[in-house]
């Protein structure tokens, strides 16, 4: 809901943004409890949050715009788009594992 009134303009009734209070303050207690609790894990749950809010929110504009994209369509171009995004970070990730692979075959 901030996303979309940071980026769209779209502002809501503030009973929805009240309504994430609770649910926000759940996941920050439940998080402040774990024995395990682990900032890189916590930050990567965060982004991938983030990253599916924006998905959804340029989707929702993109489907709005004057060029009509079908939903199907939509999906293909949001797919490639997140392939090609994250290639760079999961060759720079995995590099390690793959090349003894690629060496053996």
């Amino acid at each position: 809901a901030v996303l979309s009134s940071i980026i769209l303009g779209q502002i809501f009734a503030l009973p929805v943004y009240l309504s994430l209070v609770p649910v926000v303050g759940g996941v920050a207690l439940a998080c402040f409890k774990s024995l395990s609790f682990s900032w890189l894990s916590f930050l990567t749950a965060m982004g991938s949050n983030a990253a599916f809010a924006l998905r959804a929110i340029f989707s929702k504009r993109a489907l709005q715009s004057a060029e009509k994209i079908s939903a199907p369509n939509l999906f293909a171009v949001v797919t490639g788009m997140a392939f090609f995004a994250l290639l760079p970070i999961s060759i720079a990730v995995e590099w390690t594992r793959y090349l003894p692979v690629w060496e053996t075959a």
